[in-house]
């Protein structure tokens, strides 16, 4: 497995690798998650009334059931930003739009769920033996990003107090 990024940060006086890998094992949205309109697999047919082509892979689609995902977003109540300002139709239909488009984005690679992995490195900058990671993460969160790498090095300095204290 190769990182897709790496780069190197100073904590003190102590170097760590952070290292972003694609998470090929998270899967699909749709799959993980609730909150999402029903998405086919891949078809080879034509779309029908009331769906929205995600992808294309020559003859064969992936298909957002758009009429389907406005049902379930007036069930559920969904609503995407500005919060609490439509009727409720048409909060349901911003959702399922808002959903929409956003897994178009997942099926057509502008983001993925990916792995952050912080290593602590030694004096000569190779990985010491200890690490901490956090994986399923959506690529397209930077500010997240930044939060779960503090995080990550905190755990790293928590092994490293554990385990002089031990």
């Amino acid at each position: 497995m190769h990182a897709y990024q790496t780069e190197t940060r100073e904590s003190g006086t102590m170097s760590f690798r952070i290292e972003w890998f694609y998470d090929s094992d998270s899967g699909t949205p749709w799959d993980r998650e609730d909150g999402h309109g029903p998405v086919s697999g891949w078809e080879h047919r034509n779309k029908k009334p009331g769906e929205m082509i995600l992808n294309s892979d020559r003859r064969s689609h992936r298909f957002y059931n758009f009429a389907e995902a406005v049902r379930i977003a007036k069930r559920e109540g969904w609503d995407t930003a500005p919060h609490g300002t439509r009727k409720p139709g048409e909060r349901a239909h911003a959702a399922a739009m808002a959903d929409y488009d956003r897994m178009r984005q997942f099926c057509t690679d502008q983001w993925h769920y990916c792995g952050i992995v912080v290593t602590l490195l030694d004096a000569d900058d190779e990985p010491d033996s200890v690490d901490a990671s956090l994986w399923g993460i959506e690529s397209d969160s930077p500010e997240y990003h930044e939060e779960v790498i503090g995080d990550l090095i905190d755990q790293c300095l928590s092994q490293i107090t554990s385990t002089i204290g031990a």
